[in-house]
């Protein structure tokens, strides 16, 4: 995997924003961010969710296909064909 190494003041920044975070949370507030994270801050953030939406689908079709649904409704739900589907999810089956 390539990684992205940060400058010091984008590691400071990192930081100050985990920090108010971490605040917000502690106070019950919404931790969801209000102001925008520099783009590169975005679009990693975006990959973490994306990677942990693919993983929770991946165990949610095996336990689909373990429960005997068919790749038909299992790519219905998934808003795409049962081929697609179980190309793309055969192995966590």
């Amino acid at each position: 995997m390539n990684r992205q190494r940060l400058t010091p003041s984008q590691l400071d920044e990192l930081e100050a924003w985990g920090a108010q975070m971490a605040d917000r949370f502690e106070q019950g507030i919404d931790a969801t961010p209000d102001a925008e994270l520099p783009p590169l801050f975005e679009l990693s953030r975006l990959r973490y969710q994306r990677r942990r939406v693919e993983e929770e689908t991946s165990r949610a079709v095996a336990a689909a296909r373990a429960e005997g649904d068919s790749w038909h409704r299992i790519g219905l739900a998934l808003g795409t064909t049962a081929e697609a589907a179980r190309q793309r999810y055969r192995q966590a089956a």
